[in-house]
């Protein structure tokens, strides 16, 4: 039988494999630049690098998982987990050591699964209130979860489930958390978590920064010229599946936006914007998988994530002097 990259690349088998080996590569990188300053502020740490490469895992999972309870991408495909735990290759600090956006990557796909499963359906409004109940608890975390309420609401419209009484159970969600802490005298009320768009602080001058700012423009670049090839292809699926590749496509352009305005926190959103990018680089492969072909494009992408891992922890990192990076987790 001959053997078929394409296919093997789209299939559990292969799906599974490469993830495997992102893990081992993770793993790896975490050895090698365990004794430099591998994030903002940060070293890195079995522990750090545990959470990190379960928080990649999950967010893989959940992908996974969504396209198999809805069908987005008409295919029972493997690519999208394969594809972002590769990406995530392009900046192994991002698992290695851990902050927000490890956290805001999972929570952000989960809660688009759960925000799938009401499209439609006013009778559950119960999981609306509970989405933004949790968003508005982890913005006690960090802050840029505050950002994402107004996405989810977008996302309610979406789902076709936008009324007064949806409207009032996000807002009634959004300020529980708060109302607890606050009037249990657990949280100060000068201390609840609020927006902050300071004034771009960054040095172009730091190896480690130009490095992070380089992998994000990458990524930026790849998730729009996909989503933008996905456009007339999407108009051709039926109304559920057209809003959940809408929502998916918002959370990505909302993400881009993020990073823009929120230019200090830059490092929280890439491991969301590398989920939105493997999603729709699936999404555009899934749909020429009948291609002799399809199968370059998909390794190229890898080979380049491959290139920047290899940069970053075998020449970069190694021999990189970063005493104090000015971009800061918040």
């Amino acid at each position: 039988m001959t053997f078929n990259p394409s296919h093997w690349l789209h299939s559990r088998s292969g799906g599974n494999t490469i993830v495997l080996v992102t893990v081992v590569a993770l793993i790896v990188s975490a050895c090698v630049t365990g004794s430099h300053p591998v994030g903002p502020g940060e070293t890195g740490g079995a522990w750090r690098a545990t959470l990190g490469i379960a928080s990649t895992l999950l967010t893989a999972l959940m992908m996974q998982l969504t396209n198999k309870s809805y069908n987005m991408l008409r295919s029972d495909t493997a690519l999208p987990a394969a594809l972002f735990t590769t990406l995530m290759l392009a900046f192994p600090a991002l698992a290695t050591s851990p902050g927000p956006g490890m956290l805001l990557a999972p929570a952000m796909t989960a809660g688009a699964y759960l925000l799938f499963s009401t499209y439609a359906d006013l009778s559950t409004r119960r999981r609306v209130f509970l989405l933004f109940t949790c968003t508005s608890a982890l913005s006690f975390i960090s802050p840029v979860f505050i950002y994402y309420l107004p996405v989810l609401l977008l996302g309610c419209v979406q789902m076709r489930i936008f009324d007064l009484r949806t409207l009032l159970a996000a807002g009634i969600g959004t300020i529980t958390p708060p109302w607890i802490l606050a009037g249990s005298g657990l949280v100060a009320l000068d201390d609840l978590p609020r927006p902050d768009f300071s004034t771009p602080d960054i040095s172009i001058e730091e190896p480690y920064t130009l490095t992070l700012l380089g992998v994000s423009a990458l990524v930026i670049i790849a998730g729009i010229c996909f989503t933008s090839a996905n456009l007339i292809k999407v108009y051709s699926y039926n109304a559920q599946v057209r809003a959940l590749n809408g929502y998916y496509t918002i959370l990505f352009l909302a993400t881009v936006v993020l990073t823009l305005i929120d230019f200090n926190n830059l490092i929280s959103y890439l491991p969301l914007l590398m989920a939105m990018t493997a999603y729709q680089a699936s999404h555009f492969f899934t749909t020429r998988n009948s291609g002799r072909h399809n199968w370059i494009g998909i390794v190229i992408l890898m080979a380049v994530s491959w290139s920047l891992f290899a940069w970053y922890t075998w020449i970069f990192m190694p021999h990189a002097y970063v005493s104090s990076p000015t971009v800061t987790y918040p």
